[in-house]
Parts: structure tokens; sequence; C-alpha cells
């Protein structure tokens, strides 16, 4: 099998989200288009690489969901954590 990337773009994240989690995908256009304005004003992009860096494991892991096996270590390291 071949795995599917996603690029830690704007056009990457919003089509893998569009495609697979529609829901999702207007969640991120709505705070892209807030980070794009309040870049316009100061033009800093500081803040859309923001919402860029939060929604692109939320893409990734939509088209690539963890495993069984993922998901019981994950919780195991959390018992562990909390004791």
């Amino acid at each position: 099998t071949t795995s599917i990337g996603v690029e830690r773009t704007g056009p990457s994240i919003h089509a893998i989200l569009f495609q697979h989690a529609p829901e999702r995908c207007v969640e991120f256009e709505a705070e892209f288009r807030i980070a794009l304005a309040q870049a316009d004003d100061s033009f800093d992009l500081a803040p859309a690489q923001a919402v860029i860096d939060k929604w692109w494991p939320i893409a990734y892991c939509t088209i690539h969901p963890p495993t069984n096996e993922e998901r019981a270590l994950v919780a195991r390291e959390r018992t562990v954590a909390t004791t």
C-alpha cells in the first residue's frame, strides 16, 4: 500500500478535510479565514501558520487513524502518567 501524505499547507489540509471530514473542514475554514484576516492587518503570517500547525495532525489522523495497537499504547501511557 502507498501512504497518502498531507502537506503542511492550507490547501492540502483543506482538501483532506473537505473530502474526508466535511464537518471539521468548516471549522478549519473559519479559523484559517480569521488568521488570514489578522495577517492582512499585521502582515504577520504567524496566526495562519498556527492554524496550519493545529490542523495538520487532525488532517493526517483523518486519513491515517490510529490502529488498535496504537490506541492501546496511548491508553497504557496515560495510565502510567497519572499514577
